[in-house]
């Protein structure tokens, strides 16, 4: 719960407190996907991924969390650009600027996503 709740502030952190978004409903909703839907919904996927595959299902354990985490990430760096499509998210002006956007989304739905697991997967097996 506290890793859920640190990643959906570090989200935060990333949003340009100097401009206000449009619609705050919808940049919160936004802000909710990055943190903790998209790490949650990551760790579904993989779920999903192990019943229908049984390619995916024979993969070694750790292959499969670098795969989950992999998915994660991938799905924070979508979000971070959609916000800055969606004017969200001031554009950064240099390089420096987008690694660290795009690192502070894709971290959060990584942390997300290993809490998402421990909570769903490894409790069922105790």
């Amino acid at each position: 719960m506290l890793v859920g709740m640190y990643a959906f502030f570090l989200s935060f952190a990333i949003q340009d407190a100097t401009r206000p978004a449009y619609d705050p409903a919808l940049a919160l909703a936004i802000q909710a996907m990055l943190a903790g839907g998209a790490g949650a919904v990551a760790s579904w996927l993989m779920e999903r991924a192990q019943e229908q595959w049984p390619k995916v299902k024979a993969l070694r354990a750790d292959v499969k969390s670098y795969l989950a985490m992999a998915i994660a990430g991938g799905i924070g760096c979508l979000l971070f650009l959609l916000q800055v499509v969606a004017q969200y998210h001031t554009p950064p002006v240099d390089a420096m600027g987008w690694v660290e956007g795009l690192f502070a989304s894709a971290a959060a739905c990584i942390i997300v996503n290993k809490a998402t697991h421990s909570i769903m997967v490894l409790r069922g097996k105790r």
